[in-house]
């Protein structure tokens, strides 16, 4: 298609976005309008299409931007407070609440190493942050300390209880690809030591020692490891 063609195609699409854009802006609903406006972004980018099968600059652009604030929004996500490892109310991790919602699962509230990002396989995005609170994914926590580091500091009240679920599990045992076979267990014996303290203690371990007992997705070995550890009755 000729540059002019595309402009007038240009045109003709952005006049549709703003139409969209027009209508929607009346029924006071901001994420339809967010979502028929990044609906109608795409289709444009796909009008704008070059001969070659590229991409003009500009909307590529906006493409780009849209990705990285998905991925902002992914990994600073906020959710409803649930309940704690102790059955109280969910505290907050800096200026975030962690969640179990995938895709995210960044359940536990870590004071994060500087080598987190390296240990785990990541880029890294960890040495600005070292240091701070931050909700991580429950598959690199239990891949730190499945790589012999010594488990961060975690503010357990901040980390949701509904991590001790069998329809979560699976989130300890894979990640990124780079798992160590039997990894979960050492995360979840890691995560009791942090957290079987205080004035709850005794509420904590009942829950832990409870999911472990009726867990089907750890083996029975794991299972039988970790309820001696805890000393499960």
């Amino acid at each position: 298609m000729s540059r002019i063609g595309v402009l007038a195609l240009t045109g003709w699409v952005v006049a549709a976005v703003s139409a969209v854009t027009t209508t929607v802006a009346h029924d006071g609903s901001g994420v339809l309008m967010r979502e028929k406006q990044q609906a109608n972004i795409k289709r444009a980018q796909a009008a704008e299409t070059k001969a070659d099968g590229s991409s003009w600059p500009e909307l590529q652009q906006e493409n780009d931007d849209e990705d990285v604030e998905q991925e902002v929004s992914v990994n600073q996500h906020s959710v409803s407070q649930d309940s704690n490892l102790y059955g109280t109310a969910q505290a907050e991790c800096g200026t975030s609440t962690c969640g179990v919602d995938p895709p995210a699962i960044h359940a536990i509230c870590v004071s994060l190493p500087a080598d987190f990002c390296d240990q785990t396989k990541q880029s890294d995005w960890c040495t600005a942050e070292a240091e701070k609170p931050h909700c991580v994914c429950l598959g690199a926590w239990s891949l730190y300390v499945k790589e012999g580091n010594s488990a961060p500091d975690v503010t357990c009240d901040a980390v949701p209880g509904s991590i001790f679920t069998d329809d979560y599990i699976s989130s300890w045992s894979s990640w990124n690809g780079n798992e160590i076979g039997g990894q979960e267990a050492d995360g979840l014996q890691a995560l009791f030591d942090k957290c079987n303290t205080g004035s709850a203690a005794a509420t904590f371990k009942t829950t832990f020692c409870t999911f472990v007992s009726g867990s089907t997705k750890l083996s029975a070995d794991q299972k039988s490891t970790l309820s001696t550890h805890a000393s499960c009755s």
